[in-house]
């Protein structure tokens, strides 16, 4: 029952009525809820929501929502003022299968430098991690993506990879495909020190929408470096806005 920290970190401004993910991104908000949305495939309660405002807007304030439904906790920035605000008396529990993610409302279009929500797994020490924000988006051929931070097409492995700190195992890898005009289908696979794992997601050539490999687990150590790899099997683009995976750690250290 470890406590991690969810991040979303963007210096990019927010319009009234966005949403985004919060699994440790690099995001920009959106106005369709469904493209940016993470799946909770570990229970836990999410609490301490905080974000850092700058001066913009009036009628501020940035909500969890669960299950596409406004949740507990909610910041409300002082009009016009900058600074770090936290609801520090609300929490939402996550149980399996739920999605959540953040929404924004405001006068005027605000930027909220980074935000934060502390998860506390049902049981071990985990945490949710994601690419997002924008859109990667591939013509053909291959892709590197990181576990954490924007998502960004990468041609070099090297610069995707995620650095372990702690042994456990990765899980429940997912990704949300809003474009797929490829003619074939594309592969979404874990990569654990350059070489393949047995995390694999199959993408149906032709059909958007959330998949997730829910059955393989990739074991890793401290010191590990993994990432993900995704692969086109025909022309046509393939777009994405959130792709990401659990990391349970069986140690606290």
């Amino acid at each position: 029952m470890g406590k991690a920290l969810l991040v979303r970190k963007t210096n990019a401004s927010v319009a009234n009525n966005r949403y985004s993910v919060i699994a440790n991104t690099g995001d920009n908000a959106n106005a369709t809820e469904a493209n940016y949305q993470f799946k909770a495939r570990l229970a836990g309660t999410l609490s301490l929501l905080t974000v850092s405002a700058n001066a913009t807007g009036t009628s501020r304030s940035a909500r969890v929502r669960v299950n596409s439904a406004d949740g507990n906790q909610v910041v409300s920035p002082t009009n016009t003022t900058a600074g770090v605000y936290q609801d520090a008396s609300n929490s939402d529990a996550l149980s399996v299968g739920d999605t959540f993610g953040l929404k924004f409302a405001s006068t005027g279009s605000p930027t909220y430098v980074w935000c934060a929500l502390v998860f506390t797994a049902t049981s071990n020490h985990s945490c949710f991690y994601a690419s997002g924000g924008g859109s990667g988006n591939l013509a053909s051929g291959t892709a590197y993506l990181t576990p954490s931070g924007p998502s960004l097409i990468l041609t070099a492995e090297a610069n995707a990879k995620l650095r372990i700190e702690a042994p456990g195992a990765v899980s429940n890898a997912q990704i949300r495909i809003t474009t797929m005009a490829s003619t074939g289908n594309g592969t979404l696979r874990g990569r654990k020190n350059g070489s393949n794992g047995n995390i694999v997601v199959t993408v149906t050539a032709g059909v958007t929408g959330l998949y997730e490999d829910t059955t393989h687990t990739d074991t890793v150590a401290a010191g590990d470096d993994y990432c993900f790899r995704y692969a086109s099997a025909g022309g046509g683009n393939t777009a994405w806005t959130v792709a990401g995976c659990a990391i349970e750690n069986t140690t606290d250290t």
